[in-house]
């Protein structure tokens, strides 16, 4: 085979990037197993959160005293981001744990496995995305230059969800209860995270300094307020994600690189 594993960290990625057809096969047909016999298939990841969102834009409005308008597609955003967020690292977290038979037995690059779940989890996201732009433009707050503004936001968060899904990948096997673990840091992390609530409400609380040193906030803001505002977002949240990306790149090559040598045996 061309592209096989080498033991070499970087080249080993490199060949699984050059795999593409095998890990989008993979990535399909897992999708495809999720929803078999299903009447909608795949649609039910659109359908069902079209329908939560609808029911959530409405009680939380009344719950808050908030217009529709203006709360319906705050949240709706804040929701699918942060829900790509945490899937990246707790789901993508069984990348190489469930897929044992495959790396013992094929010679795949073991990255392959990583970047599957990172499409399966990307697929899900831009769906989900796909309600939202649904839901803004349903309230007439969709305008191109929004669209446009967060197109660098979303190739940031994507490419931190694919950064996110190898470090969680790689040490899941080391450490089981990984994917637990962050889920319920994740739940904590959800409520500094101005995800429900505003900045302002956040700031009006004294959350703010909280906020500021939250990388997921800005990860969050880079694609939602140019959508929700039509504008580009704030030059200090570009700076936020982009050094939380340059980081969090750095310290998973660290970890995978020296990982990567013993995982098989953790598997």
């Amino acid at each position: 085979m061309q592209y096989r594993q080498t033991g070499r960290f970087f080249k080993d990625v490199m060949n699984s990037i050059r795999l593409r057809p095998v890990w989008f096969r993979l990535a399909r047909n897992e999708l495809k197993t999720k929803y078999s016999r299903s009447i909608f298939g795949r649609g039910w990841i659109f359908l069902s959160f079209g329908i939560w969102a609808a029911g959530v834009g409405a009680v939380y409005s009344k719950l808050f005293g908030v217009d529709m308008h203006e709360l319906s597609p705050y949240i709706c955003l804040g929701f699918a981001l942060w829900g790509y967020i945490t899937a990246n690292i707790t789901e993508s977290g069984y990348a190489l744990v469930n897929a044992p038979g495959y790396i013992k037995q094929f010679n795949l690059p073991k990255q392959t496995y990583i970047l599957k779940a990172a499409l399966v989890q990307a697929t899900n996201f831009f769906l989900s995305l796909l309600v939202c732009l649904l839901v803004l433009l349903f309230f007439n707050r969709l305008e191109v230059m929004g669209v446009l503004y967060a197109i660098p936001g979303i190739c940031i968060l994507v490419m931190v969800g694919v950064i996110h899904s190898f470090f969680s990948a790689y040490i899941t096997p080391y450490f089981r209860d990984f994917p637990m673990v962050m889920g319920s840091v994740m739940s904590i992390l959800f409520f500094l995270t101005p995800i429900i609530f505003t900045v302002n409400t956040l700031k009006g609380h004294g959350l703010g300094a909280l906020m500021v040193f939250n990388p997921f906030y800005y990860l969050v803001e880079i694609v939602r307020y140019p959508l929700m505002n039509g504008k580009a977002p704030d030059i200090s949240v570009w700076g936020g994600a982009l050094a939380y990306m340059a980081v969090a790149a750095l310290l998973a090559w660290v970890f995978c690189r020296h990982a990567d040598k013993k995982v098989v045996y953790a598997l």
